[in-house]
């Protein structure tokens, strides 16, 4: 299952990168916003931090629910078992550095070491779509696993309807009768 869909999982390696860095623009021009207001209004913080993630999570729907439908036609054909963890498991695959990196920055809070609070803040940072909650939760360790969780459940979730042959988010368009046959 893994080696068969290596090209998806680096896919998902560099989704994750640029989807982090366009998370961390975004908190950046909330941020200005929001300075530029009288009261620094946090409200922008939290709706340019939704949108962020909504977009990582969008882009996560699009690809395993792509797989999913190419593996139902293999499926359909008896070429390959239906494995209704196959998105799960590349999603846990694909998120191994957010969860290592989660780990460390875990044990930074509990360990002195200049390597370990290293690794806190580039987890702080390489879950960039995330950073206008976790600036907030800073102190709150657990948080740098839990990030997973949202990614883990659309893939696992996609990669089903996709397999089943749903269209939840992106329907097709109603074919239009022709009005001269009849």
């Amino acid at each position: 299952m893994i080696k068969r869909n290596v090209g998806l999982i680096v896919k998902l390696y560099v989704n994750h990168i640029a989807l982090a860095i366009y998370g961390l623009l975004m908190a950046i021009i909330a941020l200005s916003i929001s300075k530029k207001s009288m009261n620094g209004n946090e409200a922008i913080n939290y709706i340019f931090g939704i949108i962020a993630i909504l977009m990582y999570l969008g882009i996560l729907y699009v690809n395993f629910w792509e797989l999913g439908a190419a593996d139902k036609i293999k499926i359909d054909g008896g070429r390959l078992a239906y494995n209704k963890f196959t998105g799960l498991v590349i999603s846990l695959v694909a998120n191994v550095p957010t969860i290592l990196f989660g780990i460390l920055g875990m044990l930074s809070g509990y360990v002195q070491s200049e390597f370990l609070e290293f690794t806190r803040i580039i987890d702080h940072y390489y879950c960039g779509m995330y950073i206008s909650f976790l600036a907030k939760l800073s102190n709150f360790a657990p948080i740098y696993i839990i990030v997973v969780l949202p990614a883990l459940l659309t893939s696992f979730v996609s990669y089903i309807l996709g397999a089943k042959g749903y269209k939840c988010l992106f329907p097709e368009p109603k074919k239009k009768r022709d009005e001269h046959i009849k």
